[in-house]
């Protein structure tokens, strides 16, 4: 079931119930197909997985971005975690026996960064195809939220990215507990560093996690999570916690990806089964 919107100078969204299903626009004279740039799958469980940097499509007639002193400007893809996102969803609906909100951006992040605010995501700033497709992807993200919160009351959001400064190990940013509030709130600590969180069990399996959350070493000094996490978080009062995961690139070689993603979904699998409504978080 599928539908097709065009118009000219604004988000078109076509839907079943709050979840993109195919999305165009015309700028100018030329159509961007926002359906060919991003991935949007609605759910039936209360996580949603995005990966924002995981694409590699080039927008036809689309400017580069440019570096004009934005904070942390960078280009460089986060090589397969495109891929991981598709793998964790699947080992997901094997597991918890329904499928996670997908949100994946095929769009080449030389073009635009769905995790910088609008300002710093494109150039040059203000309307026009970047900027459609950009907003298409928070659309998408916020219309998951939307649906988790109505048919849960709660839930999770997985921010997929990749790094290198810590090859071997998966880096934690939720802004130092900002943008996973309401977890918080309503579980303690625990419930993000504890030994049912999703980081703890990944440590239980046993991968380097930064930071450990033990003694001296609770603060998040890199990656501390961005623009997609702090919009879509908890932070501002919303139901589902937003978490950014940094990959170390040595869990995203080839040879590791499948065993990777496994080991991420069975953490958030441990996750659910602690935190989130357990009959619901199973699509029952």
């Amino acid at each position: 079931m599928s539908s097709h919107s065009v118009l000219r100078g604004n988000v078109a969204l076509s839907s079943v119930g709050p979840m993109i299903w195919a999305l165009s626009a015309v700028v100018a004279n030329a159509e961007v197909d926002v359906a060919k740039f991003i991935t949007v799958r609605p759910g039936n469980i209360a996580i949603i997985i995005s990966a924002p940097h995981g694409g590699d499509r080039m927008i036809p007639d689309i400017a580069k971005r440019e570096d004009r002193g934005q904070k942390f400007f960078e280009t460089v893809r986060d090589q397969r975690t495109a891929e991981l996102a598709e793998l964790i969803g699947k080992n997901l609906e094997r597991l918890l026996g329904g499928a996670p909100f997908i949100v994946i951006a095929k769009f080449d992040r030389r073009q635009i960064d769905a995790n910088r605010a609008a300002e710093d995501a494109f150039t040059p700033p203000g309307d026009g195809g970047p900027k459609l497709v950009y907003e298409a992807y928070h659309k998408a993200l916020a219309d998951a939220a939307a649906e988790v919160t109505r048919r849960w009351g709660c839930g999770l959001l997985l921010d997929i990215h990749g790094q290198a400064r810590f090859p071997d190990a998966i880096v934690r940013g939720t802004q130092n507990g900002q943008t996973v509030m309401s977890l918080v709130k309503r579980y303690g600590e625990e419930a993000v560093a504890g030994p049912r969180s999703f980081f703890g069990a990944l440590g239980g399996k046993g991968y380097s996690i930064a930071p450990t959350g033990e003694g001296d070493d609770r603060i998040e000094r890199f990656f501390q999570g961005g623009h997609i996490v702090d919009t879509h978080g908890s932070r501002n009062g919303g139901a589902v916690d937003a978490i950014q995961v940094e990959i170390g690139a040595r869990h995203r070689m080839p040879e590791r990806l499948e065993a990777t993603a496994r080991d991420l979904a069975a953490a958030a699998a441990v996750f659910a089964d602690a935190y989130l409504p357990k009959a619901k978080a199973r699509g029952r």
